[in-house]
């Protein structure tokens, strides 16, 4: 674990996940009961063993995301304060939330972030559902997944709200990442792979730095101008809103280029390009000739998307052209490898 933190720290991480261990949860639904303060000595144990790598974490500027997970000691909000206590509340001690533990548990999911926000440092996107039965309840009966009242689900499967759980994360300003975990007990990772990476980018909240109703009293700030602009030009500069067949963003695509808007002009004192929906202008007006963007490609690469009218899909050739030189997914780089990507391409145009 001392290892582990030091190459967060030189792979540039703030966050670092980890299960906490189990030296309690043979205990957890016990009978003959235990003897007194078996769970309390178990808890003082795992501190004093966690204590010193919590520190190191420290000195690396890392925190440590405990995945509240069934079977570790760790699994609900009490045990993690029981924990928290004993490692002097510890800064670097904190959680990373997964709402399917939570499902599984019959936990409220949402007060937990309510609760804890500021412990969270790690998200987990992961579905599923709990539908008890006459036969069976939270513990499964030893059956396999498939057949279990509990069991994970392919992302949007499941009955995990999202949309509420993305919400409370932007509400309490949570800066880390939202990873896609998958696991289902029905279908097979080809499908969730596909399945879960659009529904995941719609939950997506861009931040905002005031009320609803404040605008009325105030000067618009460049990015409203901006923004207010672009609608207007194509308000009444082009012929058709619509975008034409076939040519409609997928969810990666539309976060893409909210990203590269967002890029070029940050959020700052006010809202960036992206969060004004700069990127929407953009496919729109790709899609609809302005300066020049409809007009005939002279000399193409032969693996440039063209239409059928020989102008280019330059939505779609930025996608490659940024993934190619990611050498993968341009949107699984960090914010600073996506500007350095972004500046070169810049440089070279």
């Amino acid at each position: 674990m001392h290892f582990a933190a030091r190459a967060s720290q030189r792979l540039g991480l703030s966050t670092h996940a980890s299960f906490p261990g189990a030296l309690a949860w043979p205990y957890v639904y016990p009978w003959p009961q235990r003897p007194a303060g078996l769970v309390e000595d178990a808890f003082d144990e795992l501190a004093r063993r966690w204590k010193p790598i919590l520190d190191v974490f420290d000195e690396n500027g890392v925190d440590i995301g405990f995945e509240l997970h069934p079977g570790e000691d760790l699994h609900d909000g009490v045990t993690f304060e029981m924990f928290l206590e004993r490692v002097n509340n510890h800064p670097r001690a904190n959680i990373l939330y997964d709402p399917s533990h939570f499902v599984l548990q019959c936990l409220d999911y949402l007060q937990f972030i309510d609760i804890y926000h500021e412990r969270i440092k790690c998200f987990h996107v992961k579905d599923a559902e709990f539908r008890p039965n006459g036969r069976s309840g939270v513990y499964g009966g030893y059956q396999s997944w498939v057949n279990r009242p509990g069991r994970f689900r392919s992302l949007g499967d499941g009955q995990v709200d999202f949309t509420q759980i993305f919400s409370k994360m932007a509400q309490y300003d949570y800066a880390g990442w939202a990873v896609l975990e998958w696991e289902c007990a029905l279908k097979p990772p080809e499908s969730g792979a596909a399945q879960g990476p659009p529904v995941n980018a719609k939950q997506l909240i861009p931040g905002t730095d005031h009320a609803s109703d404040d605008g009325a009293g105030r000067m618009p700030t460049r990015r409203e101008v901006l923004a207010g602009a672009a609608i207007f030009a194509l308000a009444t500069g082009l012929p058709n809103m619509a975008l034409a067949a076939g040519e409609a963003p997928s969810p990666k695509l539309a976060l893409l280029l909210r990203t590269v808007a967002q890029i070029v002009i940050p959020r700052g004192e006010t809202q960036g390009a992206g969060d004004v929906g700069v990127g929407a202008f953009l496919l729109l007006a790709f899609a609809h000739g302005l300066e020049g963007t409809r007009d005939p490609i002279r000399h193409p690469a032969p693996d440039w998307p063209l239409r059928e009218d020989g102008s280019l899909r330059y939505d779609l050739w930025l996608e490659r052209e940024l993934d190619r030189r990611a050498a993968g997914s341009f949107l699984g780089k960090t914010p600073a490898q996506q500007a350095g990507i972004l500046g070169a391409l810049d440089a070279e145009a």
